[in-house]
């Protein structure tokens, strides 16, 4: 990196288009003082962006009386891109920044060319989505006056990754606003929760049709067995407590029909008694009723991308499909009985 703040020891922020990853940066720090004592010190410091995992609305106005109006979001994922390709259609407005080559003609009738960021409104034409470069084209033509582009010229769009984008339509019907919903809060269309895990490392995860969200990620320091301490017992006591609040915290149980245990070995079903017999001491009632609902099964370790296996796993899927039917036809049945009961 060449930035001068970095050069200085303070690392600048990143683009919105790399937040999403872990940074690494190798800099030197150079004390003050005199140059016969300077001393210089080579520090890494790692950067961990933390993106948001879904869409945000940063504004709404929609019309009571015929739902025209418009909608700003901020797309942070490839994921949010292929909603805003569901929410688009020809004839909407879109306005956000781009570029665009501008020519220049001098006074001598010498012409130049540069590329321009700007502000710009363009009625939608034509969407295009690419899934092997994630990226979403809107073509159309410009349907505000601007200084450089004139009324009615054609330009292409490029969503982009944590710029903020507004889209007005002549109507926001329910279909639409249904989609922005679900794109700003998918943790409500969760109906299955997992946590994988290892000794000393554990995810929590949400997950819908199209996304798997991290809801917490618990790490804790597990001291070897040694024989007349019980300083490794209490290690895994407090791992195990940091999990289980966690799915007090961020589980809906309400909408969630399965919530995998998954880990190599033995650490899920230590944990699941764990979890059974701490219920019942701090009289936490809703583990009890829905014990039926937690599923063990195994992964290679308590990292995120276990999952994977987990839900390549024809046995646990299977086990996920009964117990989502078997929860159906429970409350199909309380219905049945609380109707019954109310017409008697």
């Amino acid at each position: 990196p060449t930035h001068s703040s970095i050069l200085h020891g303070i690392p600048a922020p990143l683009p919105p288009a790399y937040r999403q990853r872990s940074v690494r940066y190798t800099f030197t720090w150079r004390y003050r003082g005199s140059s016969s004592s300077a001393i210089s010190n080579a520090i890494r410091v790692v950067l961990k962006y933390k993106p948001s995992t879904t869409m945000k609305l940063t504004k709404k106005d929609i019309s009571a009386k015929d739902g025209s109006g418009t909608i700003s979001l901020r797309a942070d994922t490839p994921e949010d891109l292929w909603h805003c390709y569901n929410l688009l259609q020809q004839g909407d407005l879109v306005r956000c920044t781009t570029v665009r080559k501008i020519m220049k003609e001098s006074n001598t009738g010498s012409t130049s060319s540069n590329k321009m960021r700007m502000m710009l409104t363009i009625e939608v034409k034509k969407v295009d989505f690419d899934p092997d470069s994630m990226q979403l084209r809107l073509s159309g033509t410009n349907a505000e006056e601007s200084e450089y582009v004139r009324m009615g010229a054609h330009h292409t769009l490029t969503l982009e990754l944590g710029r903020v984008f507004t889209i007005e339509k002549l109507c926001w019907d329910q279909v639409f606003l249904d989609r922005v919903e679900e794109a700003c809060h998918p943790e409500r269309e969760a109906d299955i929760a997992a946590m994988v895990m290892q000794p000393g490392l554990a995810h929590l995860c949400v997950v819908t049709g199209s996304l798997t969200i991290t809801k917490a990620k618990i790490e804790q320091t597990i001291p070897k067995k040694r024989s007349g301490s019980t300083n490794h017992q209490k290690a895994v006591n407090k791992f195990f407590d940091a999990m289980y609040r966690a799915i007090l915290q961020h589980v809906d149980f309400v909408k969630v029909k399965c919530i995998l245990l998954a880990s190599a070995g033995y650490v899920k079903d230590d944990f699941y008694k764990y979890m059974l017999v701490e219920s019942a001491r701090r009289e936490d009632a809703v583990i009890g009723k829905n014990k039926s609902k937690f599923v063990l099964c195994k992964a290679s370790s308590g990292h995120k991308h276990a999952l994977e296996e987990v839900f390549s796993d024809p046995v646990v899927m299977t086990r996920i499909t009964e117990t989502k039917v078997c929860l159906a036809n429970m409350r199909m049945l309380i219905g049945f009985i609380v109707y019954y009961c109310s017409a008697a």
